[in-house]
């Protein structure tokens, strides 16, 4: 409620008033911070703690735990820089936690980052272990206090860290959660020089791999990457397939148009240039095969891959077929293309929702 006040600029005229509410706003968000901290080492040490496990791209960790952090940087005067690789392997994680624990790497490396520095935030990978670091550029911590760091209730003494603050516990329960995934942490730092927390993740197998969402990042030449958000066309006539899948997708973190007709989705490729475009070949008036054809006449527009659904042919209770179209490949003649036995049936889930999992797959890497 304090927070709702001070979201209306002339509620609190007084500038004196406004202050005290801001500090009484500021102090209300640490007890929360303090309340849930302690609940959670309470579940962690009990081993009640659940984990609800999923096949998670780092880079989508990465993102969300940027987004969290990126207001307190900017009001520091701390850059917050991701570097990636273009592959590496997903994680089965659960996704609220392990962007908990890096959060609470990332808020500790912008609180002690002098003003003007960067904190960076990079992943490696094997065919096993996922590795995630935060490095600061800050005052660093002297070697005979590393051991302490992730003790409950410990701070570094220095003035630095009485004059930040805290808690004492987000080492301590980051720990916890690392090693809860089956993951170790890891500190390096040099007085004067900043520091760097790390943490391994065991990475998906291979089989696990491949059912995994595209990673949200753009492959730069030198084959690091960027994070990036993909963007899916949506061509459907059918209102409600275009809302639940536009949900969907938007909700995994991809950037979604959608048209109603082929003449619409034309323009729409053409100014804002998907990564991947699905369309219905069934469309009344210029159809999705008419539309394919159109979008490969266009060198611009030729390279993107087109994810098709068919609902033409489908029986009471039966899902779709779709099929993939590859860039640059030739469509069989009309007379021949309702009968193709290689397309699949991927256009929605076991539950009947859509299933973004192929329009993902089919965006390939990005290159800006």
């Amino acid at each position: 409620s304090v927070q709702l006040v001070l979201d209306v600029p002339d509620s609190v005229p007084d500038a004196e008033h406004r202050l005290l509410l801001q500090i009484a706003l500021n102090n209300c968000e640490r007890l929360v911070r303090i309340i849930n901290d302690i609940l959670d080492v309470a579940k962690i040490e009990s081993g009640n703690l659940t984990l609800n496990r999923k096949l998670v791209n780092v880079a989508d960790i990465v993102r969300q735990s940027i987004q969290v952090v990126e207001g307190t940087a900017r009001t520091a005067q701390v850059s917050l820089d991701a570097r990636l690789p273009a592959r590496l392997r997903p994680v089965m994680v659960d996704l609220d936690r392990i962007v908990q624990a890096l959060v609470n790497l990332l808020s500790n490396a912008v609180k002690f980052a002098p003003q003007g520095s960067t904190v960076t935030v990079t992943a490696a990978g094997s065919e096993s272990v996922v590795t995630l670091a935060v490095s600061d550029e800050g005052e660093g911590i002297a070697p005979e206090n590393l051991s302490r760091l992730f003790m409950k209730f410990q701070q570094v003494d220095s003035s630095s860290s009485r004059r930040k603050g805290g808690t004492g516990l987000g080492l301590a329960i980051t720990k916890a959660l690392v090693e809860q995934h089956g993951g170790r942490i890891f500190v390096d730092s040099e007085v004067k020089k900043g520091t760097r927390f790390s943490f391994t993740l065991p990475a998906a197998t291979a089989a696990e791999a491949e059912s995994a969402l595209l990673a949200p990042v753009a492959a730069n030449k030198d084959g690091s990457a960027r994070l990036a958000v993909r963007r899916v066309l949506v061509v459907d006539d059918d209102d409600d397939f275009r809302t639940l899948i536009r949900s969907q997708l938007s909700t995994a973190g991809y950037e979604v148009f959608d048209a109603r007709d082929a003449a619409s989705a034309m323009h729409i490729a053409r100014t804002m240039r998907p990564d991947v475009i699905t369309v219905d070949l069934l469309m009344p008036g210029l159809d999705g095969w008419d539309f394919i054809d159109k979008l490969r006449s266009e060198e611009p527009l030729a390279r993107i891959p087109v994810v098709e659904r068919r609902r033409g042919h489908e029986g009471r209770g039966s899902r779709p077929a779709v099929a993939r179209s590859r860039p640059g490949a030739r469509q069989p003649p009309r007379r021949h293309r309702a009968g193709s036995g290689r397309r699949r049936r991927l256009a929605r889930g076991a539950d009947g929702g859509a299933d973004p999992r192929r329009a993902s797959r089919a965006a390939g890497p990005r290159r800006r």
